[in-house]
């Protein structure tokens, strides 16, 4: 599954990646729920992975850019 798309979402402050991911899958569940909740996927904020920072509880901050990044293999 391809996806390129890029969304806007409001969130509390002192909100985490994880309750970001749960927004995600709430407004886009057919598309995204499968994507979202695979081990395999690569999160990034501004760049830097999630678990260089705070995992799953890194706390979000305005303006902050999260890439979500699936894990490809192929030959």
């Amino acid at each position: 599954m391809a996806l390129n798309r890029t969304f806007e979402i409001e969130l509390d402050d002192q909100s985490t990646i994880q309750i970001l991911l749960q927004q995600l899958t709430l407004q886009n569940p057919s598309t995204l729920s499968p994507l979202l909740w695979d081990s395999t996927l690569t999160l990034l904020i501004n760049g830097r992975n999630i678990y260089s920072l705070h995992g799953m509880n890194t706390i979000l901050q305005d303006s902050d850019i999260v890439t979500l990044i699936p894990f490809v293999v192929g030959g």
